[in-house]
């Protein structure tokens, strides 16, 4: 018999705030400031979110930018440009969390030409800005954990990454020196989550068979509008990780594996595509070689 699969919830606590504004509230912004009547409740939105008392995880950020990303990542799921992500295994989380992230450029790439346009309400000019985002609501199996993360490049080819679980907030850039070498146990799991977030991204484009329409039997979501997909694990994840007796563990040679994108016209049909390196080829010669397998089954 199958295990029911228990799966976490994305802001909830957001849609809970937001669905019980006065609208009376809304109104005489409204007509005050003559924007539209979305734009307002937005305003009034961030105003209630500056008076919760929160964890930011992220001590060096100011609590207006700690508002603006909340907003905006919000924003994004009530408009239908978030994707909802139910990760089906345990083992596929354990593959996510811990394969290092090593194209980095070419995910930059793919961020960059596959962000979403949302507008964003700035409370004190009273207008509305244009903010460019890749928002993702990740659901985990059998957890309390969800979260919702913005990933996007900055004027200074950073790459910086969004996230909030429940209504905590943190942020992580590319530049963090923990990414490269964790020193303590708070930056093993920061690292983790940055790996799961983007690592999630490059799979569902590298294996679009693991990737299905629908929610999970019996989960009932907040967000209608936006698309939500099943991802499943295949073969590349039950081969380099495995169950144990102290947990899903993975295989020797696992962290020298990575996702590289092909962003150069040389690959023809696999440009713009992910391919999964495995951990033996770390060579530039098995790269190709891999590439042109995976052009020529694809002609």
């Amino acid at each position: 018999m199958k295990t029911k699969i228990k799966y976490s919830k994305c802001l909830t606590e957001l849609y809970s705030l937001y669905n019980n504004l006065d609208k009376n509230d809304i109104k005489f912004l409204q007509k005050e400031s003559g924007l539209d009547f979305e734009i307002c409740r937005q305003m009034i939105f961030s105003q209630k979110l500056a008076e919760i008392e929160r964890c930011s995880l992220c001590d060096d950020v100011d609590v207006k930018t700690v508002i603006g990303a909340i907003n905006g990542i919000f924003s994004a799921d009530l408009l239908g440009k978030s994707l909802h992500i139910f990760v089906e295994t345990e083992n596929l989380l354990t593959f996510l969390e811990n394969l290092n992230v090593k194209d980095l450029e070419g995910i930059k790439k793919y961020i960059s030409d596959n962000s979403e346009t949302v507008f964003i309400a700035d409370t004190e000019k009273k207008i509305a800005k244009e903010k460019k985002q890749f928002v993702i609501c990740l659901h985990l199996p059998n957890t309390d954990k969800g979260y919702t993360f913005s990933v996007f490049v900055e004027d200074d080819d950073t790459l910086t990454l969004d996230y909030i679980e429940g209504i905590n907030y943190a942020q992580i850039n590319s530049s963090n020196d923990f990414l490269k070498n964790p020193k303590s146990d708070v930056d093993e799991m920061d690292l983790k989550v940055w790996q799961l977030m983007l690592n999630t991204i490059m799979y569902m484009e590298c294996f679009p068979d693991c990737v299905r329409n629908g929610l999970p039997k019996g989960f009932i979501s907040n967000s209608y509008k936006s698309k939500k997909f099943i991802l499943s694990a295949n073969d590349v994840v039950k081969e380099n990780v495995k169950l144990s007796s102290s947990g899903y563990t993975v295989t020797p040679h696992f962290r020298k594996a990575h996702f590289r994108y092909c962003g150069s016209s040389y690959y023809k049909k696999a440009k713009g595509k992910f391919v999964f390196i495995h951990g033996t080829m770390v060579n530039s010669k098995n790269v190709k070689t891999l590439i042109e397998e995976f052009e020529s089954e694809n002609l």
